[in-house]
């Protein structure tokens, strides 16, 4: 009987956890689609503060994704080397 209550506990925990991460990344898609959304925003305002052209207002608006783009290969090796779940004991359930 308390091994039973005890998988029961770790399975409620485990689910719990799995809420917490995903508002997290809810939260970095808002994030994000904000940063990609404020330029365009204002972009014309940028033009006379700057004294830019379209051209260069692009590139400042393309600028986000290049760390974006060079972290790519990187993340992509580390998650394939490390695996997506750490070992612990959730792992039996």
């Amino acid at each position: 009987m308390e091994q039973k209550i005890d998988n029961d506990e770790k399975l409620r925990r485990a689910l719990s956890y799995r809420w917490v991460i995903f508002w997290i990344l809810a939260f970095g898609y808002v994030l994000v689609y904000f940063h990609r959304l404020c330029p365009a925003v204002v972009a014309v305002d940028m033009m006379k503060d700057l004294n830019a052209g379209g051209a260069l207002i692009g590139f400042l608006s393309a600028a986000y994704f290049y760390p974006y783009a060079l972290m790519q290969l990187p993340a992509g090796l580390l998650s394939d080397t490390w695996g997506p779940r750490k070992k612990s004991h959730y792992s039996s359930l």
